[in-house]
């Protein structure tokens, strides 16, 4: 499974970087490792779901933004939402969905599907992949995975604050 991930990874990376700039590398900052602790966590306002969710913001070495991940709880799996920024006007959208084989309350509850959507961003537009450009459900998808984030009304102000503006659409 992480191989085909990987496969596509280097594939969108490719396109995109042409479409973006040389120095432009996706990903990179949404593949690195998670620091141990976040800078700041709390409840997301809007809850998807009885077991709720949980926003956590991490900065980098300089104290700058450089990840947002929203994660709602579910019984019968997890949704996993995370904001990238790769460099002014640059970042990337992850959405993944878990599903559980049975629910997490009972025992042997282990994840048996995992899906992945890569949305990637370059001076506020959506870089469509070349195999997504005639797949009108892929724009779909990004805005509303944008909109997951830039929309969050407890998020909404700190990424203003940090010089990140919402997608333009074409």
């Amino acid at each position: 499974m992480r191989l085909i991930v990987f496969a596509v990874m280097l594939a969108l990376q490719s396109a995109v970087v042409q479409a973006c700039d040389e120095e432009y590398s996706p990903f990179q900052v949404a593949e690195k490792p998670l620091p141990e602790k976040p800078y700041a966590e709390f409840d997301v306002a809007e809850q998807q779901s009885a077991e709720g969710g949980l926003w956590s913001i991490y900065h980098n070495d300089e104290g700058k933004l450089e990840r947002i991940i929203r994660t709602d709880y579910g019984e019968s799996g997890r949704y996993v939402l995370q904001f990238a920024a790769t460099g002014p006007g640059k970042y990337d959208i992850r959405e993944r969905q878990f599903t559980y084989a049975v629910p997490i309350s009972e025992v042997g509850s282990l994840i048996v599907r995992e899906e992945v959507d890569y949305y990637l961003f370059c001076d506020g537009l959506l870089e469509q992949p070349a195999l997504e450009v005639r797949n009108p459900e892929y724009a779909t998808k990004a805005r509303a995975a944008a909109d997951g984030i830039f929309k969050a009304p407890e998020i909404a102000d700190r990424l203003k604050a940090a010089g990140f503006t919402p997608p333009l659409w074409k």
